[in-house]
């Protein structure tokens, strides 16, 4: 995670030299979280599979269902439940989430300091010239950067039940 600092402390342990390595306490967040809509997907998806085991289990409906594949389906819903709690936003302490609220808004107000006004992109490429390739031009800084990436996980996690949590486009500026 970006400002995570680590250092490696020695010290003897059962009689051997061992490195441990110390984080300081930050938030830790995913590569990724899930918004709203992508995690009611996959709690579908995992009822869908609940679904065909319990018409594999149930002895008055006659299936033709092999045994392999419901050790397939068995796994594959044990991956994705792990998934989905892995990726869901996390519940922090009110001193982590003040830290990413504080993140969230510097990466705010850079992104409306430097997004192309709504108005101007409505135009179209004929009418304003360069408007298209300036927004190109952020849209790889930023992603090259990684805080576009950054500023949605941040967000789902600070507002999980917002659909539009993450969503840039609504920092754009009006004019």
């Amino acid at each position: 995670m970006e400002g995570e600092i680590t250092f490696p402390l020695h010290t003897f342990f059962g009689g051997f030299m061992t490195e441990i390595i110390v984080k300081r306490n930050e938030p830790q967040l995913g590569d990724y979280v899930l918004s709203v809509q992508e995690r009611e997907n996959i709690k579908r998806k995992i009822d869908g599979i609940d679904a065909q085991l319990r018409t594999a289990n149930d002895p008055h409906i006659k299936h033709n269902i092999s045994d392999e594949h419901v050790a397939y389906l068995t796994g594959s819903r044990l991956k994705i439940i792990a998934s989905l709690e892995k990726k869901s936003p996390q519940s922090l302490k009110p001193v982590e989430m003040n830290k990413l609220k504080k993140r969230e808004d510097e990466l705010a107000q850079e992104f409306k300091e430097t997004l192309i006004p709504d108005d101007l992109m409505k135009l179209g490429p004929k009418r304003t010239r360069g408007i298209v390739e300036k927004q190109i031009r952020w849209k790889k800084e930023f992603e090259e950067t990684g805080k576009t990436q950054e500023y949605k996980r941040i967000a789902r996690t600070l507002n999980p039940d917002d659909p539009e949590a993450g969503n840039i486009e609504r920092l754009r500026p009006e004019h």
